[in-house]
């Protein structure tokens, strides 16, 4: 049976019962092969969960296996206020300029990096080596041993780019034996798995035909790797040696006509990290966008549909059969929204009280959601209709120092019901997916025990601003690995080892 799940209506029949009678079952079916984490967010549907099977209770383990420094964005992200970019409008986060000239707001950048993603015995991610905005940075893609942290032959090596790479936001993506990425200089390149050598490397541009920036993370489907970038333009090359643009794009999204006229407006109105849907054997393309719409694009044709979120969709949507989950930019109001792919129409909203930036994970029937200027990780029911605030369950974080604990990366869930994250309070965090409540804690004097990870050997606490990453054909026994980055101490890059 195909991976995921199955649901059947069978009749069930017994001399105990008056008549036959007929129920439906849910049936997932797991890999039985140790699988490896080679995207952002696992897969092209961006579900956030390893499909191995793995009932090990232990979450994780006192401390890590290794560390490695790994170079990050060292900005803050703290609220400042601009005149030009952003407009705070009637609770929510759009681009619209003010014609009134009143305060207006975006968050300061970058504030997301690159996730690890890991094949084999190599964990690979993005760093940010200068800068501290899209425009002036520089960066590079490295290659670990994911079992000793070592970047040394043959697992290790670094790759700068030519051109020289711009500051690496974007998430690898590993298909074929090559790793595909995006960085702010506006290329998308295609590296050797082995030795990080250049194959090509591609670029895109803004509406005006200079460079854009590229901070989405890529997919392949099809023979065909697909990218997104500050100028909300959507690319497709072949996912070969050759990365030949498809014919028919780039697509550009219709932002002018949302109210995104200026010229310096549609450079920095951006597209999320693309995922891919099939239904009824039928490939689709969806992405969200800061001109506060999700966009569908059916790939036979290109046919673009769009539908409108009412605030900026800067999350990635999620997909489960013919529903896409994606979180909104929209204070207090519907912040999470669940759309059916086709037809292509909302069908619920969940208002959970502040803006959500990460992308949704998805367990089985269940939705997980971090919010970004809050500090609460919710569960929902991925089934439910209508709109309302109802939640299964919530993890909320406290400290005893206040400081905003935004929920910037999205979870990692492990088959048995563990899920990964973490915020900017610079702690790691391993919640049981039931109910949500913490299942690892660390003793940290004199305020007693606080819920996750956090490394006491850093000098300067920071953000946690990418996702986990689980796999299982680390080491020769399949261990669970899990691995994650944050900025602390100029960037570090953290695997642990849970024993199966």
């Amino acid at each position: 049976a195909t991976v995921g799940k199955v649901t059947n209506t069978v009749t069930i029949a017994g001399v105990h019962l008056s008549s036959d009678s007929e129920t439906t079952l849910d049936v997932w079916f797991f890999e039985t092969t140790p699988e490896d984490w080679p995207m952002f967010m696992h897969d092209p549907q961006h579900t956030g969960m390893s499909n191995t099977w793995d009932a090990t209770a232990e979450a994780m383990p006192s401390q890590p296996q290794w560390v490695v420094d790994l170079p990050t964005a060292s900005t803050s992200r703290q609220t400042q206020y601009d005149p030009v970019w952003g407009l705070w409008f009637g609770g929510q986060y759009v681009l619209h300029p003010n014609p009134a000239g009143g305060n207006t707001w975006i968050f300061e950048h970058p504030y997301i990096d690159s996730s690890p993603v890991v094949v084999g015995k190599r964990v690979i991610v993005g760093t940010w080596t200068r800068g501290t905005t899209y425009t002036n940075a520089t960066g590079s893609v490295k290659s670990f041993n994911a079992e000793t942290g070592s970047s040394d032959s043959p697992y290790g090596w670094t790759a700068t780019g030519n051109p020289t790479m711009g500051g690496v936001a974007s998430t690898p993506c590993v298909s074929d034996g090559r790793v595909y990425v995006g960085t702010t200089n506006g290329y998308l390149y295609c590296l050797n798995l082995t030795d990080g050598s250049q194959i090509w490397a591609q670029p895109t541009t803004d509406r005006t035909g200079a460079s854009s920036k590229i901070i989405s993370s890529p997919i392949v489907h099809d023979g065909v790797v697909y990218i997104t970038n500050e100028a909300s333009k959507v690319y497709a090359f072949t996912a070969d040696n050759t990365g030949t643009l498809i014919a028919g794009y780039p697509i550009v999204l219709p932002i002018d006509t949302h109210g995104i006229t200026d010229v310096n407006q549609q450079k920095i109105c951006g597209a999320s990290s693309p995922a891919i849907a099939t239904v009824s054997s039928v490939d689709y393309l969806l992405v969200g966008c800061d001109d506060g719409y999700l966009y569908r694009l059916r790939l036979s044709d290109r046919t673009l549909s769009e539908l409108n979120m009412g605030g900026c969709v800067e999350s990635s949507p999620s997909i489960s059969g013919n529903n896409a989950y994606v979180g909104v930019s929209y204070w207090n109001g519907p912040n999470l929204r669940r759309v059916t792919i086709e037809p292509f129409e909302e069908v619920a909203t969940w208002y959970l009280g502040e803006e959500s930036r990460a992308t949704p994970s998805l367990e089985y029937d269940f939705l997980y959601n971090g919010i970004d200027t809050g500090n609460v990780f919710y569960k929902v029911d991925a089934n439910a209709l209508g709109s309302s605030g109802d939640y299964l369950a919530k993890f909320e974080v406290t400290h005893w120092v206040y400081t905003p604990h935004y929920f910037v990366g999205s979870a990692a869930h492990t088959t048995g019901g563990i899920i990964y994250t973490g915020n900017d309070s610079g702690r790691f965090y391993a919640l049981d997916a039931h109910d949500l409540h913490s299942v690892f804690s660390q003793e940290e004097n004199p305020y007693g025990r606080l819920d996750g990870y956090y490394d006491v050997n850093i000098a300067a606490r920071s953000y946690i601003c990418s996702s986990p990453a689980i796999a299982y054909n680390v080491d020769a026994n399949h261990n669970r690995w899990v691995f994650i980055t944050t900025r602390s101490d100029g960037g570090k890059l953290y695997a642990f080892k849970i024993v199966r």
